[in-house]
């Protein structure tokens, strides 16, 4: 199963027609989509199944049912290998008010359980939570969805926009902790688990990263520990499996992942999405010709920034099969998504850890914010707002930091990369599989994996170092050809040739750049002429200052603009309700 939806009365018999309709019209966008329904009187739950998986997901005994999106992979969790064994036993668990079989999880996946005769319903994440499951409690209702979507379509939904959501979303460009752009609707968090019933609602959590001690073992023997996790979240995920579909770029994420299907006698088809000319391309090329792969190029569309990489191979995996139809073409794709934060620590900069070190927090998320480019808008409000929001981005990260307590500063901010910044980056995939139709193999985040990199010491992992060492467990051939890596990083220890320009370099930037601000120029006349312009909020003439300066090329205001008009879409969604 991909998609599913709910909604259960606590106190309430029965459900309108018009609410149960719109829950199971908007699960899918695509008309061809045959939705299956279970519901009672006073309950209604629907479920979509695009045929990723062996099964679809779903289980009902005794007035129990459980619905599972993605793959659990228990991992000596007493299941039989199989998505619908695991679900037996997560099932079986949530019945008898267990956690066993979920500590032994390490997939991705969101499962809900409910008993309609106890007006209960449990919502459960993965331990990384990284696939999304929002839900809302009232004191009628509990809702619950994969995608914000279905919730956003259901008639009486009660759209409030939470400031304090939409301001990370401005900062991150995705809300911390479980928060979501409504102050309403919840999306659960790493490895929660939510059990609400008539007159409670209870917040758990069946794992915890900190954990996980750190090793004293010698670096070699941790990247062979590291390298044989891997190589068993590769053999969960296949299954037996003897062909794939996968990206290849010119890093070394997409070509671990490659490298690992190969290894294992994987006929390999291969796409990659660079600019030609680049290292992007041409590595990823000469490393799908070393492995034999199935190679196939399309270029990134040009001024694209963060192109919809789910669309864009859904299509080519369809043009370079010859399947134009969807129902035919391949429905999971092997991505490294992850590699660099997992594994890589990209985002973990030496100086941020120091001052994590030495107590300086404040300093540390000076640092961070600066080398991130994350900026919050202040002078876009109304001078009252401003004041409420100017530290609610840093509170923010204090909270998530303040619940990974049981390591050392600098892995603590690690984890909170992890379990906020990682699994955010997926939204927009699950957000619209209904049209890509595509599930994602996502080795990197096995949870059996990152466990074994939490497990080494930090300053061992910064700066690709570690992921040097866990590289070099590979077969030769993957190391054959030069790799494009992260400047500042452990560099590639082969030539690359000098003709070859980097994906980031500043020509492609201008291009993208020069796009972008077509895009948020418009975007913000369009808001400046809004009858519905929210005032309360921002401020015009602040907002057409910027956007002036901006047009000019006399100030860069694109993250002032496009928090601007972020916040006056959900200001609409919401119809001016905001807290």
């Amino acid at each position: 199963m991909t998609i599913f939806a709910g909604i259960l009365g606590r106190r309430h018999d029965s459900l309108s027609d018009s609410t149960r309709r719109a829950l199971t019209t908007s699960l899918s966008r695509d008309p061809r989509d045959q939705v299956q329904v279970f519901g009672g009187a006073h309950w209604c739950c629907a479920k979509l199944d695009i045929g990723a998986f062996a099964r679809d997901g779903h289980l009902l005994t005794d007035g129990a049912l459980s619905l599972l999106a993605g793959e659990p992979l228990l991992q000596d969790g007493g299941g039989a290998g199989t998505r619908d064994a695991d679900l037996a036993v997560l099932h079986r668990d949530c019945e008898q008010g267990t956690l066993a079989g979920l500590r032994a999880a390490t997939g991705a996946f969101t499962l809900v359980h409910l008993r309609p005769s106890d007006r209960r319903v449990v919502l459960i994440a993965d331990k990384l939570g990284l696939r999304p499951l929002y839900y809302s409690v009232t004191t009628d209702f509990v809702i619950f969805a994969t995608a914000m979507r279905i919730l956003e379509s259901l008639p009486g939904f009660d759209r409030t926009m939470d400031l304090r959501g939409m301001t990370e979303v401005t900062a991150f460009e995705y809300p911390l902790g479980d928060r979501t752009p409504y102050a309403n609707v919840r999306r659960i968090h790493a490895a929660e688990v939510v059990d609400v019933d008539a007159s409670s609602i209870r917040q758990s959590v069946y794992w915890r990263w900190d954990d996980i001690p750190v090793s004293t073992d010698a670096p070699e023997l941790l990247a062979q520990r590291a390298h044989a996790a891997f190589v068993g979240g590769v053999k969960r995920r296949l299954a037996g499996a003897r062909s794939a579909t996968a990206f290849l770029s010119g890093g070394l994420d997409s070509r671990a992942v490659v490298g690992s299907l190969v290894s294992e006698g994987v006929e390999v088809r291969t796409f990659n999405f660079a600019r030609r000319g680049t290292q992007d391309h041409f590595l990823g090329a000469s490393m799908a010709e070393s492995f034999g792969t199935a190679h196939h190029e399309y270029e990134k569309p040009e001024g694209a920034r963060t192109p919809n990489y789910s669309e864009m191979m859904a299509t080519a995996v369809r043009d370079a099969g010859g399947q134009n139809d969807p129902a035919t073409s391949p429905r999971t794709v092997w991505s490294g998504e992850g590699g660099s934060v997992v594994l890589g620590h990209v985002h973990m900069h030496r100086p941020v850890v120091e001052r994590l070190r030495s107590g300086n927090e404040e300093g540390a998320f000076d640092e961070f914010f600066d080398r991130e480019d994350i900026r919050i808008p202040l002078k876009m409000f109304t001078t009252s707002v401003a004041r409420s929001v100017a530290r609610l981005v840093r509170d923010g990260v204090h909270k998530e930091l303040m619940q990974l307590s049981g390591v050392e500063p600098g892995r603590r901010f690690h984890m909170f990369l992890l379990v906020n910044d990682q699994r955010r980056k997926l939204t927009r995939h699950f957000e619209d599989i209904d049209r890509h139709r595509l599930e994602w193999q996502l080795p990197f985040f096995d949870s059996a994996f990152v466990a074994s990199v939490l497990a080494v010491p930090l300053d061992l992992c910064l700066e690709h170092r570690f992921y040097t060492s866990w590289f070099e467990q590979f077969d030769p051939i993957v190391r054959s050809v030069p790799w494009q890596s992260y400047p500042g990083h452990d560099p590639c220890p082969l030539p690359v040739p000098a003709t070859l320009s980097y994906q980031w370099d500043s020509h492609y930037q201008a291009a993208e750049r020069a796009a972008q601000k077509r895009e948020v120029i418009a975007r913000a006349r369009n808001l400046l002429f809004a009858a519905d312009f929210p005032r309360p909020l921002l401020s015009r003439s602040r907002v057409a200052v910027a956007a002036a300066l901006h047009a000019s090329g006399a100030r860069n205001y694109e993250y002032a603009l496009n928090a601007a008009a972020l916040c006056h879409r959900y200001w609409r969604e919401c119809e001016g309700r905001w807290a």
